[in-house]
């Protein structure tokens, strides 16, 4: 899978289509957390020969301390929302 860097706007910047899945890691050789999120391409139904159309995946870079805010942020939402935590 080809990487392109890319430098967002200014603003709100949403991704339309909803995570079909996601990994969390450390970043080799740095003290970065590395969430990468993977989502259909935007054109979302198969080709009309059936075949899908390819995934997207989008790597955010972060550090302890936004990861740990990130972390406490999902916690509250569950809480709130009532949902069970794994």
């Amino acid at each position: 899978m080809q990487t392109t860097s890319v430098n967002l706007s200014p603003g709100l910047n949403e991704i339309p289509q909803r995570l079909e899945d996601f990994q969390v890691g450390l970043m080799e050789g740095e003290l970065l957390v590395r969430i990468v999120a993977t989502v259909r391409s935007h054109f979302g139904e198969p080709s009309g020969h059936g075949i899908p159309q390819p995934e997207t995946t989008l790597a955010i870079r972060m550090d302890r301390a936004a990861a740990m805010m990130l972390a406490a942020k999902l916690r509250d939402l569950a809480q709130t929302m009532d949902w069970p935590l794994l």
